[in-house]
Order: C-alpha cells, then sequence, then structure tokens
C-alpha cells in the first residue's frame, strides 16, 4: 500500500471504501489486511444511496434445475457476473420484491440478502410456478415490527404425478398475524386454466396486484384492498410478439419483444 494512505485513518480509509462499486470492493479487499479487515467488518457501512441497484436474473432449465444458472448485472461497472448455487429447499422457487419462495410440497421463504428460510402454514392449494407479490399493512408500513403479506396467483399443481391444468386456483393472501391463507377468487377466466409465471407476468403497484399475459396481452389488477379482479383488457404495442409488466419507482413499464426483419 502506498504511502499517502498509509497515513490516513481507519474511518477515513473505510469511508472511501464504502463508495466503491461491489466489483472494486473485491479488488480493494486483497490490496492489505487492513483494507481485507476493514471491508469484511460487520460494521461496514452500507453502499451510499446514489449507487444504481443491482438487477438478479435466475435461469429455470427446461429439464433438470441442476442446470438452472444465476447472474447479476452491476448497472455501475454495466458488467453480468454469474453467480453460485444457492442452497435453495427445493427447485421449485420464485423470486419477488427482495424475497426467495419455494412454492411446493410447503411454502417457504427467505431474504435475498440475510438468508434464512421460514414456512408458514400450508396453502390451501400446493402449486408450482405461480405469481407472487410482497406487500405490507398500510397501517403498520412505518413500524420496525411489520411483518410481510404475499399474494399467491396462478401456477399450477399435481394430481398423482400429472399436472392438472384444468382447476382455477384460488388467489391466496398470507396473513402473519394468525399464520393463515386467505381464499379470494381466482384469475379471470380469460386467462385460462393451468396458467403459470411461465406465460404470465406481474407487478405490484400502489396496492394492486397486475398481471399480463406475456403472449395473449391481457392484463387485469386485483384490488389488494377489496379483494376483486378488474376487467380484462388488451395490451398490444403494434410490431410486438411478447413483453413483460415491470414496476418500477412510480411507473408500470411494459417492456416488449419485436422481431426486426432486415430489408
Amino acid at each position: 500500500m502506498s504511502e499517502p494512505f498509509s497515513s490516513i485513518s481507519s474511518d477515513l480509509t473505510e469511508l472511501i471504501l464504502s463508495h466503491l462499486p461491489i466489483p472494486s470492493l473485491l479488488r480493494a479487499s486483497a490490496v492489505c489486511k487492513l483494507w481485507h479487515s476493514l471491508i469484511s467488518t460487520p460494521s461496514f457501512p452500507s453502499l451510499p444511496h446514489h449507487h444504481l441497484p443491482w438487477f438478479f436474473l435466475h435461469g429455470l432449465h427446461n429439464t433438470s434445475s441442476k442446470n438452472n444458472q444465476s447472474f447479476a448485472f452491476d448497472p455501475s461497472s454495466n458488467s453480468w457476473f454469474r453467480l453460485p448455487s444457492f442452497p435453495f429447499p427445493s427447485p421449485d422457487f420464485i423470486g419477488s420484491n427482495g424475497f426467495l419462495f419455494s412454492t411446493a410440497p410447503s411454502f417457504s421463504f427467505s431474504p435475498v440478502l440475510k438468508p434464512r428460510w421460514r414456512s408458514t402454514s400450508p396453502l390451501c392449494f400446493s402449486r408450482i410456478n405461480p405469481l407472487l407479490g410482497v406487500f405490507f399493512d398500510p397501517k403498520t408500513s412505518q413500524s420496525h415490527t411489520s411483518k410481510p403479506q404475499f399474494i399467491v396467483v396462478g401456477g399450477v399443481r399435481f394430481i398423482g404425478n400429472l399436472v392438472d391444468i384444468e382447476d382455477r386456483l384460488a388467489v391466496e393472501i398470507y396473513k402473519p398475524s394468525c399464520d393463515s391463507w386467505e381464499l379470494c377468487p381466482p384469475l379471470p377466466a380469460d386467462f385460462r386454466s393451468g396458467n403459470s409465471s411461465q406465460t404470465l407476468s406481474s407487478a405490484l403497484f400502489k396496492g394492486r396486484f397486475f398481471v399480463f399475459g406475456i403472449y395473449t396481452f391481457f392484463v387485469s389488477f386485483f384490488d389488494l384492498d377489496k379483494h376483486v379482479w378488474s376487467q380484462v383488457q388488451t395490451l398490444r404495442p403494434p410490431g410486438v410478439l411478447f413483453a413483460f409488466l415491470i414496476a418500477c419507482q412510480e411507473m408500470l413499464v411494459l417492456a416488449g419483444f419485436a422481431l426486426w426483419v432486415g430489408r
């Protein structure tokens, strides 16, 4: 380590290091023992708010869960990183709003950044590949003791070893105060039975859980307060083959893909 840095106090060094993007921070931890000890301590300050959030992507293999892959994108360095395998309790899991979920054979969840799996009471209808949203009770959302609520929509379930594609599974909402699931109306009939996260996308926005057909372009929302579905509408920009609905800050964003043919 050069002489100028060796004369800086540990507190100032820690503050400087806290402004580095994560890839640079990992390299800095190998510079010397002091930097490594500062970075690895639990009290190391969190990243400043001006840093852009990372984007995490998990790819599901069509036939073998052993070939699933996870990646992370760091916008500060404009780089993708392949992530090591994570000890999931089952291959049937979903990520949403900073949480990971396993929905079958039992329902469990864990925060992404502080892995600690917790189980809930069983779903009324065990299912795989549903849509999942995380929300808090507006009356207690400012409290440190506020617990997350979950909404589970769609998905498919097995009867024996066969997939049941006929049953329109009811929406279920988890109530942490009594560790129970409340049954609500299923997806509107326009969304065919057997729909799952492979054919639907979802976004939680201002007290409404939006569901969008990736290929059908049907859209409807579930009111988290009134527990009713809105009328189904079609939202299809010209030339788009398939699309995903995303909640971003104070906006709903439709991200579409079009087939470009050279002339």
